[in-house]
């Protein structure tokens, strides 16, 4: 852990903080704190480079500056137009003028986001931008599952607003469930939803089954929160992961859809031509927030709805103003420009534009400093680090997992090199692929298409892998158990020896995919700790061209390259997942493994 510093350090430090991170060049480490107006200061790293596809602002300037340091800013659409006010706001102020500093401000799904971070952090180039301000701080634990973008990524950072997670319920269902002044358990939800008399049992039996759907975790913010205190709850009450897959798919199995649009479910309540009846029983209640409920509801829709507090699950989407490490040769204005921008939001003035969207904000009377009530920043709000990166790593694996149909073949090199310790005394690589295999594979559903594969030199004959399950449905039975189960049984006798047939490898795990889920495609998910030293194989040049010529546009087989450790062949592993529009991921120490192959799943 890095040093930690008071959150209630002085405001005059930060100057002389600022000056002294000029002159050394800072390792990031985890758990680092420091005084809270230098906050973002400190951590970001002006950067810049790419350009975004993307809706940017009038660029405000700053008075008095001949040449203005530009911070750039990408954020969520829901906080664009906010955002975009702020930066006009702040261009006229003596932070601005001391700065020398304007504010441009672009929108930037969380997603792109994230997958623009990860690209910077294995090439080593500029992201385009230097603070993100996602919808939901959840965001980046979502994007920090990758560790190479986990350490752009600041781990404590000021929240500037928040809007609590609720269920979007039609008002008269609220009301005729007595939801409106009775907060229900996520359970109670889930129970009325299985319940065969539907609406019934609230005296509406015309309203039909009370339905629910989720919005897609993957795009969603209400969706990605609520299913991490869903997981997170669940975790807490199951035993075992058999327990815990139990319950998800108990959830699964009330829900009407997985990733509904909120505008198309939402449809028939601002339907004018429907009766309320027809309308209701056509409604779904969703994952929300109460500022996203409070903003369908000025709409003046003909059915409204009612926000849904959900008992002991509270959690809120929290607006985090992320700084990011990354090159760039004008650091020091960086730094400067990013902590007075900050600074700004948290002033009354500067925190308006968010208040006037529906976002809670910290007042800035309740806890200025000194000086005129709300004319310095309040101690802004810290993001204390949770949920961490592995629950929602690990939910969102676990949800996804559930829902998938498509193949997975893991293909795990078994090489020598995996039986090296980690640490003197410690795991080997190969102890932790087994742990790694054996947590990821739980969660799957019965229509999966699961397989396992060893590799190194000559494994089987003249074949440089082993086929230890074949790939099929994860429900068949396999030796008396399912597919399943036997993979896990079989990822704890895994053993290392021998050199490694990388590239042999990876043609014939996509070929054995595409031969065996033709209709679905799938995913070859290809973990190494070396490079290709078979001076027999087909090589890495022609690997490619024949993978780019055998792709299947319509029912794609991707891999997804995990370099595990510091000697792992990144370079190649990134041209054979580029080669088949796939992803690679670096685990560059041993406590990334299960956290990134869980990531590389959830793909």
């Amino acid at each position: 852990m890095g040093s930690h510093r008071s959150a209630s350090s002085h405001v005059d430090d930060a100057a002389s903080s600022r000056t002294a991170r000029r002159r050394s060049t800072r390792s990031r480490r985890r758990g680092r704190t420091v005084p809270l107006l230098a906050l973002v200061a400190a951590l970001v790293v002006g950067t810049a480079g790419w350009a975004l596809a993307s809706r940017r602002s009038d660029q405000p300037t700053a008075a008095g500056c001949d040449r203005p340091a530009v911070l750039r800013v990408v954020t969520s659409e829901s906080l664009l137009v906010p955002l975009q006010r702020a930066a006009k706001g702040f261009a006229g102020t003596a932070r601005a003028r001391a700065a020398c500093a304007t504010v441009e401000v672009r929108y930037l799904a969380p997603t792109s986001a994230a997958d623009v971070l990860a690209l910077a952090a294995s090439s080593g180039s500029d992201p385009g931008f230097d603070v993100w301000v996602p919808d939901s701080s959840t965001w980046a634990r979502v994007a920090s599952r990758r560790p190479e973008v986990d350490r752009l990524l600041p781990d404590v950072f000021p929240v500037l607003a928040s809007s609590p997670t609720v269920m979007a319920v039609p008002e008269p269902m609220a009301r005729a469930a007595g939801w409106d002044d009775d907060d229900p358990t996520l359970q109670q939800l889930l129970a009325a939803a299985h319940d065969p008399r539907g609406w019934g049992r609230y005296g509406h039996a015309a309203w039909g089954a009370v339905r629910m759907s989720w919005t897609d975790v993957r795009t969603s913010t209400s969706g990605l929160d609520t299913l991490v205190t869903l997981y997170a709850a669940l975790q807490a009450d199951t035993s075992s992961p058999e327990q815990l897959r139990a319950g998800l798919l108990d959830v699964q199995g009330s829900l009407r859809a997985l990733d509904a649009a909120p505008g198309a479910a939402l449809g028939p309540l601002r339907d004018e031509s429907l009766s309320e009846s027809k309308a209701l029983a056509r409604a779904v209640a969703l994952p929300s927030t109460r500022r996203e409920v409070d903003a369908f509801n000025r709409t003046n829709p003909a059915i409204p709805l009612t926000p849904v507090n959900l008992r002991g699950d509270a959690t809120e989407a929290r607006v985090g103003y992320l700084a990011v490490y990354g090159p760039r040769d004008d650091h020091d204005r960086r730094v400067d420009a990013a902590g007075a921008f900050g600074d700004y939001l948290t002033t009354r003035a500067g925190s308006q534009p968010l208040d006037d969207a529906g976002w809670t904000v910290v007042p800035a009377t309740a806890t200025a400093r000194s000086g005129s009530a709300g004319s310095l920043a309040p101690l802004p709000r810290l993001e204390p680090g949770e949920p961490g990166e592995t629950v929602v790593t690990e939910a969102l694996q676990a949800w996804s997992a559930l829902d998938r149909q498509s193949a997975v073949l893991l293909a795990v090199d078994t090489s020598g090199s995996m039986n090296a310790r980690v640490s003197k005394g410690g795991e080997t690589r190969i102890g932790l692929a087994r742990a790694a295999i054996r947590a990821s594979v739980v969660s799957f559903s019965d229509r999966s298409r699961l397989g396992l594969w060893a590799f190194s030199r000559r494994l089987d004959g003249d074949r440089d892998y082993d086929v230890v399950v074949p790939l099929g449905r994860a429900d068949d039975r396999v030796d008396g158990r399912s597919r399943r189960e036997a993979i896990r049984a079989a990822a704890s006798k895994l053993r290392a020896a021998g050199d490694t047939g990388l590239y042999d490898t990876a043609l014939a795990a996509t070929r054995d995919v595409r031969a065996k889920a033709p209709e679905s495609g799938g995913v070859v998910v290809l973990l190494s700790d070396g490079r290709d030293d078979d001076p027999g194989s087909i090589g890495l040049e022609k690997l490619l061209r024949t993978l780019e010529r055998e792709r299947d546009t319509a029912h794609p087989v991707r891999v997804y390259t995990i370099a595990y450790g510091g000697q792992a062949d990144r370079a190649s592993l990134r041209r054979i997942a580029q080669a088949t529009q796939g992803r690679s991921f670096e685990a560059s120490s041993p406590a990334d493994l299960q956290r990134v192959l869980l990531a590389s799943l959830t793909e």
